[in-house]
């Protein structure tokens, strides 16, 4: 057996696919009527064991985490209690007033959140107010808690309109909000309502050649299902799935020894998806999956991993992954 050793920072709990808005670019196709949910005591206990594995950080995100509000708090207090830091991502449905906002950020604050991450866009905006996420931004100020914007954009829905039709707030110097951008790809709904003119593509495959900069992160779908990242795509042959289960496997140390052995987590944090996929071919491998091409190109290095590698097998991309490994070995 090949003897690997993928570290694994943090954990990312996709805690539950229901979401209370039904944004036209959501990969994941979170909507109000989804329901399914990671079952809250087995969370309970995955997130007491983390410290024991030198996991220190723990990353709440869903569809709409704050649904289930009473556990979310519970599931950040269980962390602080066992020394995890936690980062909560939410639209921020919560905060129609500041007296709301004022009371949900103190609670999240007292049960021990360390950071609160709020997605509002274009997207978003059609749903939920900028007000919302201001009030929650003034929220996290006053209780001194780390803050920051995630802005979803594409080619019609810059980031600088979307800054721009919020000038008012942003340009405020005392209310200064950090700011990270994430472009839409062309998954789940997205690839359903967004033109394929209005996503960035690049056409040139060499720029994926390159690592992996976002492993370490161990994510566990709402259905249980363990991925080797947040690409959990395609349904129908889902290649980044770890042999491990989150419903079935009762130790936290079998979730993440499936992460830390995993061949294809080494070969993307070690070689990158562009090595892979030119060694699948190199080697013929037999495609089983045709994922659809809306585009010429790749938005980013996720969406080339993802069309690219889904196409064969895991069970035989392993393999062959296992034969390069012990090749190089010898």
């Amino acid at each position: 057996m090949h003897n690997l050793f993928n570290p694994v920072n943090s954990v990312m709990l996709l805690y539950t696919q229901k979401c209370n808005i039904a944004c036209s670019h959501c990969v994941y196709d979170c909507s109000p009527d989804k329901n399914q949910k990671l079952d809250f005591n087995k969370t309970i206990s995955l997130v007491k064991e983390l410290h024991k594995f030198k996991i220190m950080q723990l990353i709440l995100a869903g569809g709409e985490p704050l649904l289930y509000f009473d556990e979310v708090l519970k599931i950040i207090s269980t962390a602080k209690k066992h020394k995890v830091d936690s980062i909560l991502l939410t639209n921020g449905f919560w905060a129609s007033s500041k007296k709301k906002a004022e009371e949900t950020v103190s609670k999240l604050v007292s049960a021990g959140l360390n950071e609160l991450v709020v997605s509002n866009d274009e997207f978003h905006s059609r749903f939920i107010p900028m007000t919302y996420t201001t009030n929650i931004f003034d929220a996290a100020k006053k209780h001194h808690l780390k803050a920051s914007l995630k802005i979803v954009y594409s080619k019609n829905n810059s980031v600088f309109d979307f800054l721009h039709k919020n000038q008012n707030y942003f340009s405020k110097k005392n209310k200064k909000i950090a700011l990270s951008f994430q472009q839409v790809l062309p998954i789940g709904r997205a690839a359903q309502n967004i033109p394929k003119e209005n996503f960035n593509a690049c056409r040139n495959t060499k720029t994926f050649d390159k690592k992996c900069d976002f492993l370490g992160n161990l994510v566990i779908n709402y259905d249980g299902r363990v991925f080797a990242c947040c690409n959990i795509f395609p349904e129908e042959n889902p290649v980044f799935c770890l042999e491990s289960n989150f419903n079935s496997n009762s130790l936290p140390f079998e979730l993440i020894n499936s992460y830390q052995k995993s061949l294809l987590v080494f070969y993307l944090r070690t070689k990158g998806p562009y090595f892979i996929q030119k060694l699948a071919e190199k080697h013929k491998l037999n495609k089983v999956n045709a994922p659809e091409r809306l585009l010429k190109g790749y938005v980013n290095s996720c969406d080339y991993c993802q069309l690219n590698l889904s196409q064969y097998s895991q069970k035989e991309l392993n393999f062959l992954l296992l034969n390069e490994f012990e090749k190089n070995k010898k």
